[in-house]
């Protein structure tokens, strides 16, 4: 993962900011969210995501914001370290004010949350989004598993909290070439229809435009793209157990299952050929879930 790319970005980007706001403290911010994996990725940044470690700092930057834009901004404490912007929303080609965040320009001041960035990214849906840029440190912070998941480009679910951002996120990386597990798509399935209309979750889902999806990278395949020097394939040849094990989930489910790998480690495919029958399988799925 290229850390000089995103710091002389970030460079870039608080140089404008210290020269419009002199007198805001910028260390106590940092950046993180789709800006990074943009930046990464050498896509075009439409905004930057920045969160604030310090409340006094984050009312500063509002005031200036209701100065500049001639705006009136009402936030309230809803917990600890929890905020929310209870002033009229406006949207128009200056700014954009919601519950969650203010966007000036081309930065984005998320106000749900004021503290440090290990509490910012627990509300964040994938995992690859919690990569961060300190201001404070001048250092790009990064798990393992987000740096996996850049790297192979795959969607990981970090945690889901709003359902309707989550699939915007997700027509939006797949149009881009990443690709959804099986094994997430079930997961991000399963809270949807739990909190909401089954039958609108499948819609809603299922129909979605551009998705791909695809079984869970085995650790070989991992390894293998992390030193981007791809696996090469060898058939597998199914011993009985396997090709009997096929056979029955094939019975049971009543759709072809085919299983990939061995019996220690592989994925398993269930084939579908129209909206109705995979529809039987999500429900039959989630049912034994």
């Amino acid at each position: 993962m290229d850390n000089l790319k995103v710091k002389s970005a970030m460079k870039i980007v608080y140089t404008q900011l210290e020269r419009t706001y002199p007198n805001i403290n910028w260390n106590k911010t940092f950046i993180n969210g789709g800006a990074i994996t943009s930046i990464l990725s050498g896509w075009k940044v439409r905004e930057y995501d920045m969160f604030f470690k310090d409340e006094e700092v984050m009312r500063q930057v509002i005031a200036e914001i209701e100065k500049r834009a001639n705006v009136k901004i009402t936030i309230e404490k809803t917990g600890e370290n929890r905020f929310r912007i209870t002033s009229d929303k406006i949207y128009n080609k200056i700014i954009r004010i919601t519950e969650n965040s203010i966007r000036y320009g081309i930065h984005d001041f998320v106000i749900r949350i004021v503290g440090t960035p290990e509490e910012a990214i627990v509300d964040f849906d994938f995992v690859h989004n919690t990569i961060y840029y300190d201001r404070e440190t001048d250092e790009v912070v990064a798990s393992p598993e987000a740096i996996a998941a850049f790297k192979l480009q795959h969607l990981y679910v970090h945690r889901i909290v709003w359902n309707q951002t989550i699939l915007q996120r997700i027509i939006k990386y797949t149009s881009k070439g990443w690709k959804l597990p099986a094994s997430e798509a079930l997961v991000i399935l399963y809270y949807i229809q739990k909190h909401f209309n089954f039958r609108k979750a499948v819609k809603s889902f299922f129909e979605l435009k551009n998705i791909q999806f695809n079984s869970s990278a085995t650790d070989d395949e991992l390894i293998a793209k992390l030193k981007q020097n791809p696996a090469e394939k060898k058939a597998l040849v199914k011993d009985r157990f396997m090709a009997d094990l096929e056979k029955s989930l094939t019975t049971k489910c009543l759709a072809r299952v085919h299983l990939k790998g061995t019996a220690n480690k592989g994925a398993i495919e269930i084939a579908y050929t129209s909206m109705d029958e995979l529809n039987r399988l999500a429900r039959y799925l989630l049912d034994e879930l």
